[in-house]
């Protein structure tokens, strides 16, 4: 992160409420929509392709490759046996809103994201365990209140489409090297 500081007064009260401390950094947002369309075709470019097969075990891939990075997400609780990753339900709105220019995130996994082309995303939810990709009426109205509460103009904001999502979360996060065959 190239500028990481605490937050000046002024720019905790430029949202509403009493906020005793916060941060203020510079970093980068990766638009996935964007980027890995982008990457593939660079990828093509270069002379890589992509296969795509079945996989029920890695040991079907030792003879074919020398290197597997496996980041299949939920999928490894089938693939590799891993019981201890659960499902955690997120819920977003995407609203126009092209005067948003900051991030902001606060208490109850409460964020603002603004995107280039002047969609922001307003999140969010966290279900742990919930294998439900249905939106929630209940769960919209919540994160559109709490965003509304953190930046009051995005009240008139339109919509443009809601999100239901499952991510994989396991405590603790598995990052490890295994050889194979």
């Amino acid at each position: 992160v190239p500028v990481y500081r605490a937050a000046t007064k002024e720019e905790l009260t430029s949202c509403p409420g009493d906020w005793k401390f916060g941060s203020y950094f510079e970093t980068l947002l990766t638009e996935c929509r964007k980027f890995l369309p982008w990457a593939l075709d660079r990828i093509q470019s270069a002379g890589g392709k992509i296969e795509e097969h079945r996989v029920d075990s890695l040991t079907q891939l030792e003879d074919n490759f020398d290197v597997v990075i496996n980041c299949t997400g939920l999928g490894a609780k089938q693939l590799l046996g891993d019981h201890k990753l659960v499902p955690i339900r997120g819920q977003v709105f995407k609203v126009r809103a092209p005067w948003v220019k900051h991030f902001y995130y606060a208490d109850y996994d409460t964020y603002i994201i603004p995107q280039s082309d002047g969609l922001v995303t307003l999140g969010g939810s966290r279900h742990y365990d919930s294998h439900s990709t249905a939106t929630c009426p209940h769960d919209l109205r919540a994160i559109r209140e709490r965003c509304e509460a953190l930046l009051p103009g995005l009240e008139n904001a339109e919509v443009m489409r809601t999100w239901t999502g499952l991510r994989p979360h396991r405590d603790p996060v598995r990052v490890e090297m295994e050889r194979i065959g």
